[in-house]
């Protein structure tokens, strides 16, 4: 990493995420759903004493120019795309605005998080998943398994690296498949 080089995470909202990067000087950029969401991001960095651009987007619409991003991070976004057209239309966009040398950093829950094993595989990339929140019926992308996963990003990246992370959050099992991609 070297001063400015710009930073993308998808779904900021409290910019935790870009903390790291703005200790060491790197142009931070975020996103978010909607106007409401942005203002919270907005408060979160200054509080954070960070400089942040942040507008408006999501996985398929991204207000930013081609190969603009050093490093794009989807932290638990993608797997709100609620078919395979459009989980393709977000991998799409992704590299679209990665520069020919971007780092990818790409999570999603795994086959293994309480989420996803409840959930009723509809199609391929399209579960309907079973929780007793505001989420309950919800339609999701996620993978099969982390194969899945990995030939998935090989469609759009040269190179993919996928490790699992598991923990239990009170008596609930979490896991998460996470991707870190190149175009080369």
């Amino acid at each position: 990493m070297k001063p400015g080089m710009r930073v993308l995470d998808i779904g900021t909202l409290y910019t935790n995420n870009l903390v790291p990067f703005h200790d060491r000087r790197l142009d931070l950029y975020g996103i978010e759903i909607n106007e409401e969401m942005v203002q919270l991001a907005k408060t979160s960095g200054e509080q954070w004493n960070m400089s942040v651009t942040l507008k408006q987007g999501h996985n398929r619409s991204i207000p930013f120019p081609d190969q603009y991003f050093d490093i794009l991070m989807s932290i638990n976004t993608i797997h709100y795309e609620n078919d395979r057209t459009k989980l393709k239309e977000a991998l799409r966009e992704f590299d679209r605005v990665g520069s020919s040398n971007c780092h990818y950093l790409i999570a999603t829950a795994g086959s293994e998080h309480l989420f996803h094993k409840n959930a009723k595989r509809i199609a391929e990339n399209q579960y309907r998943i079973t929780t007793e929140d505001f989420r309950n019926g919800q339609i999701m992308a996620y993978f099969d398994d982390k194969k899945h996963f990995e030939h998935t990003l090989l469609k759009y990246f040269g190179r993919v690296e996928i490790v699992t992370v598991s923990e239990t959050w009170e008596r609930f099992p979490l896991q998460f498949w996470v991707a870190k991609c190149s175009k080369k």
